[in-house]
């Protein structure tokens, strides 16, 4: 289908309804961060960009806040035809500044958009790299590892936590928070511990492993903002023997878990404690 027969637009409030609709009705794996934003339309503060056949049956979406795009499509014509329109509105405000610009989604609804925006005069590419969603499937008959120890962080662990997902964020996103809101990642910090979100794994004294228990709208749990330092990355069966406990804690109890393996040594890990591959995400950031 050529461009052409696509209408692509921002959408408005009086959208709400169809973008709802179309999010509900789509697989729930590839559109895992968008489901949490059409809880409460109203309230969120970024903004849509749509492709709809004929002008109005939604086919391709961006959920878009402080120039990072969150991408989901059910059609690949249509989101090639929102990937023409974003460049061409790219192109008209080039002079507007430069930004950190982010694509995020299923990596088959990023491609489409990512071909389009890629070649953009100005742009220097940060990071592209693929996540692969994966999920626990029944518990391996052993661990694979019993040195590991994990808990919710507590108070008394605040600054290991602050500096281990401080140094995700800076290898991942190349965005350190310690320089750029150290008051507001130390909030953040705190608030997770607070509310029990925050796991903490230990191997003796050494932390090993953190991660930040998330619930979906859905009923399932994600293992978010997963991190491991470099020195025990090559220890499968440890950090195996961690995402075996994840489903233990509290809050994972009883529920579909998942969780983003960043790296081929990560999914390994997830391998040996059972967890499947449901689908791959990719992210793209760039500066310009």
């Amino acid at each position: 289908m050529e461009d052409a027969q696509y209408g692509c637009r921002e959408l408005k409030p009086s959208d709400h309804e169809r973008i709802a609709r179309f999010i509900r009705g789509a697989p729930r794996d590839a559109t895992l961060y968008l489901r949490p934003v059409i809880e409460d339309l109203g309230s969120f503060g970024g903004w849509w960009f749509g492709g709809l056949a004929g002008g109005t049956d939604l086919q391709a979406l961006l959920c878009i806040d402080n120039h990072a795009a969150e991408i989901y499509g059910s059609d690949r014509d249509a989101l090639h035809a929102v990937g023409a329109a974003l460049r061409k509105m790219q192109e008209l405000s080039s002079g507007a500044g430069a930004h950190r610009h982010q694509l995020s989604g299923e990596a088959s609804s990023v491609a489409p958009i990512w071909q389009a925006l890629k070649s953009l005069k100005g742009r220097t590419l940060v990071a592209d790299r693929f996540r692969r969603l994966m999920a626990a499937g029944e518990p391996p008959d052993k661990p694979p590892s019993k040195r590991i120890r994990l808990g919710y962080a507590t108070p008394k662990d605040l600054r290991t936590i602050y500096e281990l997902t401080a140094d995700r964020r800076l290898e991942l996103h190349h965005l350190d928070p310690r320089r750029a809101n150290p008051a507001a990642h130390r909030a953040r910090c705190e608030a997770a511990i607070r509310d029990k979100r925050q796991l903490l794994g230990r191997d003796g004294d050494k932390p090993v492993f953190v991660a930040e228990l998330k619930p979906t709208p859905d009923g399932r749990v994600l293992l978010d903002e997963v991190h491991v330092p470099q020195a025990f990355r090559s220890r499968k069966r440890l950090i195996g023997g961690a995402l075996h406990l994840a489903r233990k804690a509290p809050a994972a109890r009883d529920k579909d878990l998942l969780f983003f393996a960043e790296d081929d040594a990560m999914a390994a890990a997830a391998e040996m404690a059972n967890y499947e591959l449901r689908t791959t995400y990719r992210h793209v950031i760039t500066v310009g």
